[in-house]
């Protein structure tokens, strides 16, 4: 149910935008801590919310690694490419 995961997408989210450079393996103490103090209304446990978190966080990643290397790929024009950088 929608209301058993909620807690744990939502960490996933905030913890991925909010990481600054961190590694999902360097918070998970602090997300296990977070999870606790707001997961109260889902019944999943903290190894299973866990999986859900490192999901989301992986799929976030995974986006902005994409938009970026698409950004830095060269801008075509007709059958030329020019040197300049798509942003």
């Amino acid at each position: 149910r929608w209301d058993e995961v909620k807690p744990a997408l939502k960490l996933g989210i905030d913890a991925c935008l909010k990481a600054n450079g961190r590694d999902l393996t360097e918070m998970v103490d602090e997300l296990e801590a977070r999870y606790r103090r707001t997961g109260n209304e889902s019944r999943l446990e903290w190894s299973q919310a866990r999986e859900l978190v490192a999901m989301v966080w992986v799929r976030i990643w995974e986006q902005r690694r994409n938009r970026t290397i698409a950004s830095l790929a060269p801008i075509p024009v007709g059958s030329m490419t020019l040197g300049l950088r798509a942003r």
